[in-house]
């Protein structure tokens, strides 16, 4: 009989026992994300390493699409942090964890009682894998450093294995499934495309003479290449991006335990790269037993469940699925360091785009998946086979017991470890006088992670460009061993050879107008003694100086672009810096042969044009989008603040590189259009892609719907 949309619409019954249901699966991420958040609450900023709120910047910045560096994957995850800092203020990272939490409990929820096997007390393995799921070192480490995106892709990873599932002897349709949650996952952070292919590829390889599978397995995974393809199209535009090599491998490589080693630290679901908290292995005597007894209870839920689906091969395969993901997450979460440390390691050097992988540790979520669902399947197997209530209590107070004694340090603030925060009221002095408009913003230090007082001087990710409303350039440099920064821009490079050089000039301004930089704000805090050279600057003037904070004007800004009658090359980023020392940068742009230091020194010639020609000028020109300038006025030289990317365009003639990695053309005697030439490309691709995710959002959550309701009719 075929099965209609309209008799699988449920009933008000079933809306009500649907609503109950997904009431019960969010209630223990519910209580857990309270618990975490508690202290937190209506008390200041809660900022995090690499996850800081942003009271004052845009909700749609230039980096979102994948200018002047950023990351275009993380637009729809991006779009949803700005938008939640501008409505609920100090409140929108809570509310994100809370929604982590109770989005995480309700997936491993609907995974694990979707995979049931001849149950009968279903409710018990439901609440063990939801608390083991959502209380564990992985979710304990990434919540501290602020891995916002990396975390709602674990929280929405069930809803993906459980469509896998359900999808072996299903048709086209749950195919399709299959592939939108993997564009709602990559839609959160791009290592999705990895993480999620091991158990996308665990089933094709084991269906491997099943045709229909086979090509299942296909269509899922060209949904999921075609919906997220303007990472691939926009990305692959400009010429900004990170230099990923052996070294960041070895950075950012997972750690082994000092007393028990790489394989023990991996299995107990620790190993993250970055020291720093207190974790609950190094407070909890003998955690490796806590550890054994949670190994034995899974592997006693995969062993029962194995034999309970005796008859099925089915459901047999769903449990060797689920183990083999376990074991294979482990084996990538080593990385280089694995048994199979060399192919992950020709991977990372040849494979397009598996390079984003080289914190092989994230793979370690798929281990915590597996753990969750053999928890949840090996206490309630103890308990069904417990004798008398006391018995049956017993097994449910020691398994809760030893679960939470695993993880303590999640809970309350995670473990006292990370206190709110109040940005100083001269910050925001600062950024009312520096106002909004045309003109960016660098701020010193230039460092990519920071100390600040009011942080407790916990180091976190540079607070200037979330907080300032004008565009802030800020440090990238990670400075992690032998990986000082893993830029490419040469704007950045510039900017460090401008501060390495600073004491020698007394026209910094002048090395800052191309970049458009109107303010200079020096933050006191860590090196910002180091930058007392800024005070002898000429063309910068100081407009305010607090306990917090320094804000200087450049007077050397001549606006977002400027007109120069006189352009010069020169060999290196040295003679500019001689240019800079006579004051006559502010009399032609600059190319340079060579973007490196080179000698202070400028040729005779390259003088005589400079003192010749006649100043830049503002540039008469109107900003009509992100992308797009009218320049109204012909005639010389036309440069704009924006960082050089192929596909700059004026008139449809190619832009050409600044020595301090900005953009210029030459202007002819007519007025033209500046445009980036494949930006609507890009930005058609990323609206389309958005709308794509937005629909597959959709689209299975009225799946689940329609599955719980049906359920519920059933019933």
């Amino acid at each position: 009989m075929t099965t209609t949309i309209a008799s699988r619409r449920p009933s008000h019954r079933g809306q009500d026992s649907r609503s109950q249901r997904l009431l019960l699966l969010g209630s223990v991420g519910f209580v857990v994300g309270v618990l975490v958040c508690l202290p937190w609450f209506g008390r200041g900023w809660v900022i995090f390493l690499d996850w800081v709120p942003a009271p004052r910047g845009a909700i749609l910045p230039n980096q979102m699409f994948g200018l002047s560096g950023g990351l275009i994957a993380a637009l729809p995850l991006g779009l949803l942090d700005t938008t939640l800092s501008h409505f609920v203020g100090a409140w929108a990272n809570e509310v994100e964890i809370i929604a982590f939490f109770v989005v995480a409990s309700m997936g491993i929820g609907r995974l694990v009682d979707t995979t049931a096997i001849g149950s009968q007390a279903g409710w018990i393995k439901v609440i063990v894998a939801e608390i083991f799921f959502c209380v564990n070192p992985f979710v304990f480490d990434r919540l501290y450093v602020g891995q916002i995106g990396i975390l709602f892709g674990y929280a929405i990873l069930p809803f993906g294995v459980r469509a896998l599932i359900e999808a072996r002897d299903g048709g086209w349709g749950e195919w399709l499934r299959v592939g939108l949650w993997w564009v709602v996952l990559i839609s959160c952070a791009p290592h999705f495309v990895w993480i999620f292919a091991l158990p996308v590829a665990v089933v094709g390889l084991m269906n491997l003479l099943q045709r229909r599978v086979v090509l299942g397995v296909g269509l899922s995974a060209l949904v999921a290449f075609l919906a997220t393809s303007y990472v691939l199209v926009a990305g692959g535009i400009g010429g900004v991006g990170l230099r990923i090599g052996l070294k960041n491998l070895e950075a950012f490589r997972t750690m082994s335990d000092p007393q028990m080693g790489l394989v023990v630290n991996v299995a107990g679901l620790y190993g993250f790269w970055r020291l720093g908290p207190t974790l609950a292995k190094q407070v909890i005597t003998g955690w490796p037993i806590l550890l054994l007894l949670l190994l034995l209870v899974v592997g006693y839920g995969y062993v029962h469940s194995y034999r309970r689906a005796k008859g099925s091969s089915l459901d047999r395969q769903m449990v060797v699925l689920l183990v083999v993901v376990g074991v294979g997450g482990a084996i990538l979460a080593m990385g280089s360091q694995g048994p199979f440390g060399w192919l992950f390691t020709w991977m990372y050097l040849h494979v397009p785009y598996f390079n984003i992988m080289r914190e092989p540790e994230k793979f370690s979520m798929l281990l915590a998946l597996s753990y969750a669902i053999g928890l949840g399947w090996g206490v309630e197997a103890l308990y069904e086979n417990a004798q008398g209530r006391a018995a049956k209590i017993s097994v449910l107070v020691v398994a809760l017991v030893v679960i939470l004694a695993y993880e303590p340090l999640l809970f309350l603030g995670l473990g006292g470890q990370i206190k709110t925060s109040h940005y100083p009221s001269s910050w925001y002095v600062a950024n009312r006088l520096m106002g909004t408009g045309g003109g960016r913003v660098l701020a010193f230090p230039w460092h990519q992670y920071l100390s600040y007082p009011f942080t407790q001087n916990r180091v976190v990710a540079n607070l200037s460009p979330g907080f300032f409303s004008r565009p802030v350039i800020s440090g990238d440099n990670v400075q992690l061993p032998n990986i000082p920064t893993s830029a490419t821009s040469r704007e950045s490079r510039f900017i460090q050879y401008a501060i390495d050089n600073g004491s020698q000039t007394h026209y910094f301004g002048s090395l800052l107008t191309p970049l458009g930089v109107k303010y200079v704000v020096l933050e006191k805090t860590v090196d910002w003694r180091l930058y007392g050279w800024l005070h002898t600057q000429r063309d910068l003037t100081e407009v305010m100086n607090s306990r917090s904070l320094v804000v200087f004007r450049n007077d050397a800004y001549r606006g977002v672009a400027y007109r120069s009658s006189a352009a010069v090359t020169v060999p290196s980023w040295g003679s500019l810096l001689a240019l800079s020392q006579q004051n006559l940068l502010t009399r032609a742009i600059v190319q340079v042969h060579h973007a490196v230091a080179g000698s202070v020194v400028a040729s005779a010639q390259v003088i005589t044009t400079l003192k010749d020609a006649p100043p830049i000028g503002m540039g008469e020109v109107v900003n009509s989008s992100r992308t797009d300038y009218r320049v109204l006025k012909g005639g010389g030289w036309i440069a704009l603040e924006n960082s050089y990317e192929p596909g700059w365009q004026l008139s449809r003639r190619p832009g050409l590189q600044l020595a301090e990695g900005t953009v210029a053309f030459r202007n002819l005697s007519t007025p033209g259009t500046v445009t980036f030439g494949k930006a609507r490309l890009a930005e058609g691709v990323e609206v389309f892609a958005f709308a794509v995710v937005v629909a597959a959002v959709a689209a299975v959550v009225a799946e689940e719907r329609l599955k719980l309701g049906g359920k519920s009719d059933d019933a």
